[in-house]
């Protein structure tokens, strides 16, 4: 791969009503942020709507890592199932904490119609039930993702790891 940390966009996608204070200090923590909220009450048609706004504000030269929380990382699959193949070239990696796995029909879909073309990560908290666990680990091996069982840590160096470790030695 042909890039650095320095030319690489973090674009935050999270729960409007459900802001981590990890997310936020990663917000706060990273040099180039778009960040955008979301809200459960909406229909995908308006998550994909947001979301390509945002989107759009990014420089097209450079790279994306993407990172969503919550029902921002199910807004975020659903983004990502619709938009062009060049948009997914421009994903240089995605980190999905706490998907919610609790989906209605249309979700459903999307998340079984959906294949990553870049090296991803689902982080599901330990505190999770059976059913979600069970859940993360088949929906992981069908995105070709790799699943973490980890608390967030409030400071921005788990993720930078994590970061470094996909882009670089995928």
């Amino acid at each position: 791969m042909s890039f650095s940390c320095e030319n690489i966009r973090l674009f935050i996608i999270s729960e409007q009503k459900k802001q981590a204070q990890w997310l936020e200090n990663w917000i706060h923590g990273y040099p180039a942020v778009v960040a955008q909220t979301v809200d459960a009450q909406q229909d995908i048609t308006d998550w994909q709507t947001h979301i390509q706004a945002a989107y759009q504000t990014i420089d097209e030269d450079e790279k994306i890592m993407l990172v969503a929380h919550d029902i921002g990382a199910n807004a975020a699959v659903c983004w990502y199932y619709q938009t062009s193949i060049l948009t997914h070239k421009r994903i240089a990696g995605m980190i999905l904490v706490s998907p919610n796995h609790q989906h209605n029909s249309c979700q459903h879909h999307t998340f079984q119609m959906t294949r990553f073309q870049h090296p991803t990560a689902v982080i599901i908290l330990p505190e999770n039930d059976k059913q979600t666990l069970l859940w993360a680990e088949q929906q992981t091996k069908q995105w070709q993702a790799k699943l973490f069982i980890q608390q967030p840590t409030r400071n921005w160096s788990w993720g930078m790891q994590l970061m470094q470790e996909m882009l670089f030695n995928p």
